[in-house]
């Protein structure tokens, strides 16, 4: 199964000062969709994280910048050039469910396979939620490759639209 090892590289939009560079990482069959154009609801300011909702295939989805989730400045403020639907998987009993996402992305998005080698970190550069990880790598060059947790991250939007009374 080649598709196994196929990632997907997101530069951050996050202003860590120094030479750090920061970047997402993704195994391929996370991916759901890559869109251009979405109509996003906003949220109120204070929600956080979670900026806004989209409708996808007749769900509702929380639409979550991974640089406010995990407590890191940003570095652009301007509108972000795609959105990706992201799918984490857990098991339910029996049963293994979905939990969805979706993220704003403001710098192209590349996709390889895994085949990087680095130093496991602890992420001292994540403020909040930092436990909502499977990984964090430093490599090279002083980039700083984190692995979110999209299960975590989903579950944790999801209860906060739910306080707020939405779906």
């Amino acid at each position: 199964m080649d598709n196994d090892r196929k990632i997907i590289v997101i530069k951050s939009n996050s202003s860590l000062g120094g030479d750090n560079r920061l970047f997402w990482l993704f195994s391929k069959n996370q991916l759901e969709l890559v869109l251009k154009e979405i109509e996003r609801i906003s949220l109120a300011p204070a929600n956080g994280f979670c900026e806004a909702t989209i409708t996808w295939q007749d769900d509702i989805l929380p639409v979550v910048s991974l640089e406010k989730y995990f407590g890191i400045p940003e570095a652009s403020l301007a509108s972000p050039a795609k959105h990706l639907i992201l799918k984490g998987a857990f098991h339910e009993g029996q049963e293994v469910q979905l939990s969805m996402i979706a993220i704003p992305i403001f710098a192209d998005l590349k996709m390889g396979s895994l085949n990087f080698t680095g130093k496991s970190i602890s992420p001292e550069i994540l403020k909040s939620n930092s436990t909502d990880i499977l990984g964090a790598y430093e490599l090279a060059g002083r980039k700083i490759v984190v692995i979110p947790d999209i299960c975590k991250i989903a579950s944790r939007s999801r209860l906060l639209l739910m306080d707020q009374g939405r779906p």
